[in-house]
């Protein structure tokens, strides 16, 4: 896979566009919404099994990181820390280039191998996440 940067062309899907106000939203509505007032939701997994599930605490991860909590926020979830910090980036990424007009980063389609790796390192960060959920008691 190689990233380059090229112009948006006409008629194509504004990734940054749509993405950008997703991610905008989500970090708005974490820092906005009163969730600490919303009941609980039951997570089925963890009901079940008796063990957190990979994203146990992640919505109050994101929002402790959204009010300047960054140590209980990280220490709820660490991959839900990793995933707010690249939020924090890719919002004002996608507001340049989107009102801006300049180039977007890209890449070339992955390799089946590539896409394997990659696929075996999402896992394994996910299950690594999930353990220290798992040995710190969530």
């Amino acid at each position: 896979m190689r990233c380059y940067w090229r112009q948006q062309r006409r008629g194509e899907f504004d990734h940054e566009a749509v993405w950008g106000a997703l991610v905008l939203g989500a970090l708005a509505a974490a820092r906005l919404f009163p969730f600490d007032r919303v009941p609980v939701w039951v997570c089925w997994f963890h009901r079940l099994s008796g063990l957190p599930c990979p994203g146990c605490g992640s919505t109050r991860a994101f929002v402790d990181l959204a009010h300047g909590r960054w140590t209980a926020g990280f220490a709820l979830n660490p991959l839900a820390g990793a995933l707010f910090l690249m939020s924090l980036c890719y919002v004002p990424y996608a507001a340049w280039v989107v009102i801006a007009h300049k180039p977007r980063l890209r890449a070339t389609p992955m390799s089946p191998r590539e896409r394997r790796t990659l696929f075996l390192a999402l896992i394994a960060i996910v299950f690594a996440n999930w353990v220290y959920l798992v040995l710190v008691g969530r």
